[in-house]
């Protein structure tokens, strides 16, 4: 374990409240989405998700990407990384440019909402191109 990591542990040690981690019964799931599903099938479904390697967290990073903009947009003295940092900024400004007749209070919300359209745009181009190659 790292210094940092010690460090963290031994701060959070007596807190009760401190709990970072997020979770999801997937059975409960399954059973209010997929009542239909037997419990034979339900557990094949979170097993299969368990033991994949690749098992694809990126909507849960994604959200939780969401609240830290959301949370700088309002607070100021939290730095995001540079790259995001600058894309933000870029949008706003964009935004304050091209957009004058929007409110200045709906930019927050609206930066936030840009970037996930560009970040799907981008994502959906390629996979377009990647099921243009498969198929060739």
């Amino acid at each position: 374990m790292g210094r940092w990591t010690e460090r963290r542990a031994l701060y959070n040690e007596d807190d009760e409240t401190f709990d970072p981690y997020l979770s999801l019964d997937v059975n409960e799931y399954l059973i209010e989405h997929y009542p239909m599903l037997s419990l034979k099938s339900r557990r094949s479904v979170w097993s299969s998700c368990q033991n994949d390697d690749d098992f694809d967290y990126s909507s849960i990073e994604h959200q939780i990407n969401q609240r830290v903009r959301k949370l700088a947009v309002k607070n100021m003295s939290i730095q995001l990384p540079p790259n995001e940092q600058v894309m933000v900024d870029l949008v706003r400004k964009y935004l304050e440019i091209s957009w004058e007749d929007v409110p200045a209070d709906d930019y927050d919300d609206l930066v936030d909402v840009l970037i996930d359209g560009l970040d799907a745009l981008v994502e959906e181009y390629y996979e377009e191109d990647e099921e243009e190659e498969t198929e060739e």
